[in-house]
C-alpha cells in the first residue's frame, strides 16, 4: 500500500498547519499500519513530496489573497508560497516514484522526494528544534516575542 504524504507530515511549515497536522496524522496512521501489515506482508509506504506543480497551491492561496496581510511577516509566508507554486516540480516525478515503489518486493516506508525533501527530513530529525526555529523566523523576517 503506498499513501501519497508531504513534507508536511514531518515538518510543520508556518501558514500550512491545517494541512500539516492532516499530514502529520497520516504519518502516525502510516507507522501503525505499516507495524500492523508486515506479519501480512502487506508493506506500506509513504510518499513525502516537496512542492511540486498542483492545483493545491491554486486552492491555498485563493484564500489567501482574500485575507487581510497584516504584518511583514505574513507577507513573507505568502511570497514564499507563491515561489514554491511558481518552481514546484512535475508531479510526473512522484507518479514515476509510486510506479517504482510499486514494483518492489520490500519498499521501504518514507520516501521522501522533491527539492530539499531529503535535506529537509535529515535536518529535521538531527537538528535542535530552537535552530530550525530560529533559522525560519530569521528566513521570514519574523520576531520572537519575548
Amino acid at each position: 500500500m503506498i499513501a501519497i504524504s508531504s513534507v508536511s507530515g514531518f515538518f510543520g511549515f508556518p501558514g500550512m498547519s491545517a494541512y500539516a497536522s492532516s499530514k502529520f496524522a497520516l504519518e502516525g496512521w502510516g507507522e501503525s499500519l505499516r507495524l500492523e501489515l508486515l506479519n501480512e506482508g502487506i508493506w506500506v509506504s509513504l510518499v513525502q513530496p516537496a512542492a511540486y506543480q498542483t492545483k493545491i497551491w491554486e486552492r491555498g492561496l485563493e484564500k489567501v489573497a482574500e485575507q487581510q496581510i497584516e504584518n511583514a511577516f505574513q507577507e513573507n509566508l505568502v511570497k514564499e508560497a507563491m515561489k514554491s507554486r511558481d518552481n514546484g516540480a512535475d508531479p510526473r516525478e512522484v507518479a514515476r516514484l509510486v510506479a517504482q515503489i510499486a514494483q518492489k518486493a520490500r519498499p521501504k516506508f518514507r520516501y521522501p522526494v522533491g527539492k530539499g525533501a531529503k535535506a529537509l527530513a535529515i535536518g529535521k530529525r538531527w537538528m535542535a528544534w530552537s535552530w530550525i526555529e530560529g533559522y525560519v523566523y530569521r528566513f521570514l523576517k519574523g520576531r520572537i516575542a519575548k
